[in-house]
């Protein structure tokens, strides 16, 4: 195109206005974008809804430049042919036929375009264009497809697998303290927590979480509500009053469908019949149930855990610490176990509690190796003590789990669910360490399990999100992701699972500002911290990172929590930004603990990882690429990125070029293994 037709043009379309009409259509555009965008994050709507609406305003927009065209057009015409501009004047010098209407035997025919291309036209058709947009988005809210198909015969709902109409699901609400002393509401909780476990362990039932159920404490919802957002058909409800050596507990189970009383009892005891009663409560709510129990199971519910009250007293009070997630309160919990095992010995249920606090500590608060030692030894006290005890298994699966022996601790868990079937963390624990295994097939089984065990529980979602993230099914993630959402909008775990959907498809920004408001959500805990802090280092931003790794440790009461991948993160953004001396200092650190991380004859796959990372930030190309070998054919599996700024110091090599392609043969392996799973059961 010549220049002087490219002014004329120009010229032309700055005649016409065509530059305003643009902006109000960007305007308006963007409003009607960012109002789709929110309404399909509330709505759990798929990713691809935004972009469709984006589409039908992208089609619009030549249809509105050309009317702006073209009726602009039409009025100049219009204005030089009637120079009075359809004013009064104009009007009555109009010459008038004998009918009195204005002659237009002098007006032209509009042509074809202008008849079609007018405003009118215009805004209806955006007003389709939206309305289509509309329907097809409550067409797919109607027909349930929002949802996460959670296999054969059921149905899909925002919350998770609503059970299928014949299924017997109880709900087992937190039980009202109406003691006196206010200070006995751990009392209540821990009553409360015994019945769910009784019933639990009945294989007939299917039983709701605790972490699920207890959000409705005080609640004024009614049970039908409560039983559609938990899909439960029953609830038992109750209160408990403690006062000297008495004890009174009333229950009631009720239909959710009907809202009729199926059972209700009120037990006006002494307190040391608070075990009978426990008992007598899970054996009336199964018959009323019709639920048989087998010789097995009514020997499980008749135990009584211990015979000392005030054993009894501080490990209720030991787990009500345990379950507030601080670092005192955890220090605390450790100090109740303890008390409640020298008031009874033999208390099995307390040293597996203590058991779980020992793994906890060594795991999630960074305590070092002695207590994972030592909680493995309560676990398997408590196992030798009761071995039909189902904490105790769990606990087992807990303290194996941190010595890396995961063959060992998936046996005990599975113990546990065979003892107690509606064991949440039990089912969950299996899907994390069957995925770390290779078995992401059956982790995705383990994990529909879960949530249908804590249907207002995110972190199976989150979990399984990651999974499909992992093996790049990016919409299944999505929809997990987006399901997880609806229960928990400002969950940590839901931001943190984002960041990393968005990592893996190669947008760090993204990823990094999503991990932002994981900071956001729970300033308090190191982690987020640590995670904004690496999800930076991908963003290129190695002074940010640093800022928030050393931000992770900060937050965290000295000795109460860190983790030796952190330090070495640390490691590598202090390198990055010049400080080689401070960097080597946090490899060095890093480099003992993990030297010192050993079990017995056995090391966890994932130590030698973590020790490549530590030659990768030195620069030790040969050592960490032997090491990252070593860590892949013992099993390691668990978020191998491919470009894991860790390892960039080695990433051109060709020996850990070899490892990477073996991981990422790995995961494709899982993945068809997971597609022809879920065909088979006729998720896909």
């Amino acid at each position: 195109m010549r220049p002087e037709t490219m002014k004329g043009l120009l010229r032309e379309i700055h005649r016409r206005s065509v530059w305003q009409v643009l902006l109000v259509y960007v305007g308006v555009s963007w409003a009607v974008i960012e109002a789709i965008q929110g309404l399909t994050d509330a709505t759990g709507l798929p990713v691809w809804f935004p972009p469709f609406a984006v589409g039908l305003l992208l089609i619009g927009l030549p249809v509105v430049l050309a009317t702006a065209v073209v009726q602009h057009g039409a009025s100049s015409a219009a204005g030089a042919e009637d120079p009075g501009g359809g004013s009064e004047t104009g009007a009555e010098s109009a010459p008038l036929t004998a009918g009195g209407n204005t002659s237009t035997d002098a007006a032209p025919r509009p042509s074809a375009a202008r008849r079609l291309l007018t405003w009118r036209n215009a805004i209806g058709g955006g007003v389709l264009a939206m309305a289509l947009w509309g329907v097809v988005a409550t067409a797919w809210i109607l027909t349930g497809a929002r949802g996460i198909n959670f296999g054969p015969g059921s149905a899909t709902h925002p919350l998770g697998d609503v059970l299928s109409a014949g299924a017997i699901t109880v709900a087992v609400l937190p039980f009202a303290n109406m003691s006196p002393d206010e200070d006995n509401a751990f009392f209540a909780a821990g009553i409360h927590e015994d019945i769910l476990t009784h019933l639990s362990k009945i294989a007939a039932l299917t039983v709701i979480s605790r972490t699920s159920v207890n959000g409705y404490a005080d609640t004024e919802k009614s049970v039908r509500q409560i039983g559609d957002e938990l899909g439960a058909n029953t609830i038992l409800e109750g209160s408990v009053r403690r006062a000297g050596d008495k004890v009174r507990i009333t229950t009631q189970l009720i239909d959710t469908r009907t809202d009729a009383h199926l059972w209700a009892e009120t037990y006006d005891r002494e307190l040391v019949d608070v075990f009978e009663i426990q008992s007598d409560i899970a054996r009336r709510v199964a018959g009323a149930l019709e639920a048989t129990l087998s010789p097995a199971e009514e020997a499980r519910i008749a135990a009584s855990p211990t015979s000392n009250l005030t054993a009894y007293d501080l490990y209720l009070r030991g787990r009500e610490s345990y379950g507030r997630h601080t670092v005192e309160d955890h220090r605390e919990s450790i100090r109740l176990f303890k008390a409640a095992l020298e008031m009874d010995p033999g208390f099995a249920l307390a040293l597996a509690g203590l058991a779980d606090a020992y793994a906890q500590a060594s795991r999630q608060y960074g305590w070092g190796p002695a207590y994972a030692d030592s909680a493995l030894a309560a676990a398997q006290e408590a196992v030798r003590l009761d071995p039909h005890l189902s904490e105790a298994h769990k606990a087992l699966g807990f303290a194996l789990q941190g010595t890396g022996d995961n063959e060992g601790a998936v046996e005990a868990y599975r113990s546990a669910v065979e003892i107690n079937p509606n064991d949440f963390a039990a089912v969950n624990n299996i899907g994390t360490i069957v995925s770390g295994m290779g078995a992401l097939d059956e982790a995705l089984v383990w994990y529909r399990r879960a949530s249908r065990l804590a249907p207002e529980q995110e972190y199976p979602r989150t979990n399984a999100a990651e999974l499909y993230t992992m093996l790049g099914d990016y919409e299944t993630a999505d929809r997990w992701l987006r399901d997880a959402a609806l229960l928990h909008p400002e969950g940590t775990s839901v931001f943190q699972q984002r960041s990393y959907w968005h990592l893996w498809q190669g947008d760090a920004q993204a990823a990094y500002e999503n991990a932002l408001r994981a900071v956001e959500s729970v300033p308090e805990h190191p982690g987020v911290h640590a995670h904004a802090g690496l999800m930076a280092l991908f963003d290129g931003q190695p002074e940010r990172a640093r800022t928030h790794l050393e931000e992770s440790f900060g937050v965290a009461s000295a000795g109460g929590w860190e983790l030796h991948l952190h330090h070495i993160q640390l490691a590598a953004a202090l390198a990055r930004v010049g400080e080689a001396a401070a960097s080597e200092e946090r490899l060095a650190l890093a480099e003992s603990r993990l030297q010192d991380f050993r079990h017995g004859d056995g090391v966890p796959e994932w130590v030698y990882w973590e020790r490549a990372a530590v030659a990768a930030v030195r620069g030790e190309a040969g050592k960490a690429v032997e090491l990252a070998r070593e860590a892949h054919d013992r099993g390691y599996r668990y978020g191998i990125h491919p470009d894991d700024p860790v390892f960039e110091s080695v990433r051109e090599d060709p020996g850990f070029q070899a490892v990477m392609a073996d991981f990422a043969s790995d995961y494709a392996r899982m993945r068809a293994s997971m597609e022809a799973t879920e065909r088979a059961e006729g998720i896909r």
